[in-house]
């Protein structure tokens, strides 16, 4: 047997994308910090969906603004 493939980015980006949907930013950014304490890197692409997942919910702006502040570094 092969077992469970390894997440990579883009599973992690996937499964942010889907607490994003489902209103869950606070799951989303915990699979964020999970992913980079596996030593990925995010994408581009992955910051848009955790960002994405902060502004569906209004009382996660502080969150959103310092995940942005987090990408200009």
């Amino acid at each position: 047997t092969r077992g469970a493939p390894k997440p990579d980015t883009v599973m992690y980006t996937a499964m942010m994308h889907a607490c994003g949907k489902a209103g869950q930013a606070e799951r989303a950014l915990a699979l964020l910090e999970e992913m980079q304490g596996e030593g990925l890197v995010p994408t581009e692409v992955t910051y848009n969906v955790a960002l994405f997942a902060t502004a569906r919910r209004r009382d996660m702006w502080k969150e959103g603004k310092a995940l942005f502040e987090a990408m200009q570094r």
